[in-house]
């Protein structure tokens, strides 16, 4: 450890004066020199109170990284319990959507208008889609219970029917 002296530039952190010393006494000076030098130099890099108040900080940053940790954690158990119950999910709706692919569709209760095409993918598949889009209305309401609006269809050169079922509009 370099001891702070004056001279050249450099000024001690302490007022200095110069003076002669006795050859007896020299080497006992040099001694009381160093030992100021040493006790000054100690209290400039730490003095009592900024240890304490390190201390104390550090004491404080690693609560605070402690709390940040346990933090963490329970955001990674609530992640990862978000991440089940979503999966779950998306199961049960893999699955549902699976059952009602597979089941009749017959059986399914319509609410609200159809397309042409949507109605013959659920109740006119007996026959060709072609021939139940020239179906007339009355035709369509005999053979398959369904009721066709033809204020409905958009603006297009194709003919397509609005549909619904009789017996959802009873419902």
């Amino acid at each position: 450890m370099s001891l702070p002296k004056g001279g050249r530039g450099k000024k001690a952190p302490y007022e200095t004066q110069q003076m002669r010393v006795p050859l007896p006494i020299k080497d006992d000076v040099n001694k009381l020199i160093a030992a100021y030098r040493g006790l000054t130099l100690e209290q400039q890099l730490i003095s009592s109170n900024d240890l304490e108040s390190l201390k104390n900080e550090i004491q404080n940053l690693n609560t605070a990284l402690i709390n940040a940790n346990e933090e963490i954690e329970k955001l990674n158990t609530n992640l990862s319990k978000q991440n089940n119950e979503e999966k779950n999910l998306s199961t049960s709706l893999e699955e549902s959507l699976t059952n009602l692919n597979t089941s009749n569709k017959n059986d399914l209760a319509i609410d609200g208008w159809l397309t042409t095409k949507e109605a013959w993918e659920l109740y006119g598949q007996s026959i060709k889609y072609d021939t139940f889009r020239k179906t007339s209305e009355d035709q369509l309401e005999k053979r398959f219970g369904l009721i066709a609006d033809l204020s409905k269809r958009k603006d297009s050169t194709y003919k397509s029917k609005w549909l619904i079922k009789i017996k959802s509009l009873l419902d």
